[in-house]
C-alpha cells in the first residue's frame, strides 16, 4: 500500500499464519497454532519464516493497521499459502489466490 493510502502515521501490517490440516493426516490432529507478526515496512512483499520446511500448506490472513487502529475484520481475507525455499536456511511463506 503506497504511503499515500497509510491514512496516518505507524504504518504496518499484522500477519497471521498456521499450518493447514492435510486432507491426508488424521482431521483430530490439529493443525497447528496461529503465528501472528507485525510487518513494519509496507515495501515486503514477502515473511521469512524459520522452521516451516518446504511446501507448506497454511492458511494466510494480513490486515494493515496504523497508529489510529487496524483495518475491519470484514476487510482481512484469509487464503491458502505454500512455503517455499529460499535460500539455505529458511523458507517464505507465499500467498496466492484462490
Amino acid at each position: 500500500m503506497l504511503p499515500a493510502e497509510h491514512n496516518a502515521e505507524g504504518f504496518h501490517y499484522i500477519v497471521s499464519y498456521r499450518r493447514r490440516q492435510s486432507r491426508r493426516l488424521d482431521p483430530a490432529v490439529p493443525a497447528g497454532s496461529e503465528v501472528v507478526t507485525l510487518v513494519t515496512d509496507w515495501r515486503q512483499s514477502h515473511l521469512p519464516v524459520d522452521g516451516v520446511g518446504t511446501f507448506g500448506e497454511f492458511v494466510v490472513a494480513v490486515q494493515a493497521a496504523n497508529s489510529v487502529g487496524t483495518a475491519p475484520p470484514s476487510s482481512v481475507e484469509r487464503r491458502i499459502g505454500y512455503s517455499g525455499q529460499d535460500g539455505a536456511y529458511h523458507s517464505a511463506v507465499h500467498s496466492r489466490r484462490r
